[in-house]
């Protein structure tokens, strides 16, 4: 249940990334995350909190410097393309933190996060291919698009012949009347 929770949250966030992206700067973002964050954190680590040490002090400043750069990317990375093509690719950080732990703990992984990391990385390139795809079929249709009314599109106003500089079509005209 929890895991279900977790993933709730984290689409909700991603959600919010990418809407906020349209209005906010990612420094507004990464501020808004930074202050509720805390304000939730604050109350479970009131119960468990002992004072840090140098090292601890060190590690906690670095640990906040990465994740706050991390977060700057996705934060920019969302404003500047399309969710569904961003978000699969976010999920290689799966595949990265495997291969981290393999570096510097020397951790193997097993056979299902293997399996995972190839459906990872295979629905990625997947998603990649047909939103090139996609994306080149589109232009291909818009560089295509006939000048012309399509016959089928016979109950389309057309244009009159007998227009004049009068009847002009403005963004403040007014309605044309019937004649």
């Amino acid at each position: 249940m929890v895991g279900l929770f977790a993933a709730f949250l984290a689409a909700l966030s991603t959600t919010l990334i990418k809407r906020l992206s349209t209005t906010e700067a990612a420094l507004t973002i990464l501020a808004y995350f930074g202050l509720s964050s805390s304000i939730l954190t604050a109350i479970p680590a009131y119960f468990v909190w002992h004072p840090l040490t140098g090292d601890d002090f060190a590690q906690l400043a670095l640990v906040g410097a990465l994740g706050a750069v991390g977060q700057f990317c996705q934060v920019r990375a969302y404003a500047a393309g399309e969710l569904m093509a961003v978000a699969p690719i976010d999920y290689s950080r799966l595949v990265f933190a495997g291969i981290m732990g393999f570096l510097l703990f020397a951790e193997l992984p097993d056979r299902y996060t293997l399996v995972g990391a190839a459906i990872i990385v295979g629905s990625t390139l997947y998603i990649a291919y047909r939103e090139t795809y996609l994306s080149r079929t589109h232009r291909a249709v818009l560089a295509v698009r006939p000048i012309a009314a399509h016959p089928e599109d016979a109950d389309a106003p057309q244009p009159r012949s007998d227009a004049s500089a009068s009847d002009a079509v403005g963004p403040l005209s007014p309605p044309p009347l019937c004649r």
